[in-house]
């Protein structure tokens, strides 16, 4: 399995050398990446596809600096590793507010750039959350499945509700059923597909969640339902 990497670098020689890091990286490693290169944050940006597990990002850019692209990114994209290369380490220090795992001081060595390139990697190896990759306005967005309290459908769109707010797209619920079934999702009523690690409690028509949202329970549904909250939380 290959690792997808992008460069988001406006300067060519300083983007040439990232490259050829990883390029050494891989051969010494034996491991394989992919390379993508962007020369600001607008182009990184636009029509961004969550299928990056590491970005390797220039704080100091034109147009769109490496911190503002930075915060747009974590707003369709949560899961992907995140590396600020900056010619002062003072602008890298508030990478935290972007989840930034690291940042690396130009001119970059190939020493230090590995230690970085080896914790995203720990990183990646260590997560067991599944990700939903969904198509929104264009862009492709990526969604922690545990992130998501329940899911409704509303004239052939999905409305998936999470803790980063509402994600829309179109598709099918059935579909989005059999995908999280092993997930602890559940049907209440033909419209909501619901985790059931956010029911707080249940009443004679309603599913209840953490944040107070109530969910109708359906006749049909609610002993399919019912049944599948009592295995689900009797296991925990």
């Amino acid at each position: 399995m290959s690792i997808s990497i992008a460069i988001v670098e406006d300067d060519e020689n300083c983007a040439n050398t990232t490259g050829e890091y990883i390029k050494r990286f891989e051969k010494e490693s034996g491991k394989a990446f992919n390379i993508t290169f962007f020369k600001n944050g607008i182009c990184f940006l636009n029509g961004y596809t969550a299928v990056y597990d590491v970005v390797f990002m220039d704080i100091q850019m034109p147009h769109m600096d490496g911190l503002e692209t930075a915060r747009k990114l974590r707003e369709i994209d949560s899961a992907v590793c995140l590396i600020f290369i900056t010619n002062m380490a003072q602008y890298a220090i508030n990478g935290y507010e972007v989840s930034a795992i690291d940042y690396l001081v130009k001119p970059v060595d190939y020493f230090n750039f590995c230690l970085r390139l080896k914790k995203a990697l720990k990183i990646i190896q260590s997560r067991t959350v599944e990700y939903l990759t969904i198509l929104q306005n264009g862009v492709h967005s990526r969604i922690a499945v545990p992130h998501i309290y329940y899911i409704e459908v509303e004239n052939h769109y999905l409305k998936i509700h999470t803790g980063q707010g509402v994600f829309e797209t179109r598709g099918s619920l059935k579909d989005y059923e059999k995908r999280l079934r092993n997930y602890g999702f559940v049907k209440c009523n033909h419209c909501y597909l619901v985790n059931m690690a956010y029911i707080s409690s249940v009443t004679a028509n309603f599913a209840v969640l953490l944040n107070g949202v109530q969910l109708q329970i359906s006749r049909p549904k609610r002993k399919e339902f019912l049944d599948e909250l009592t295995s689900y939380k009797s296991i925990r």
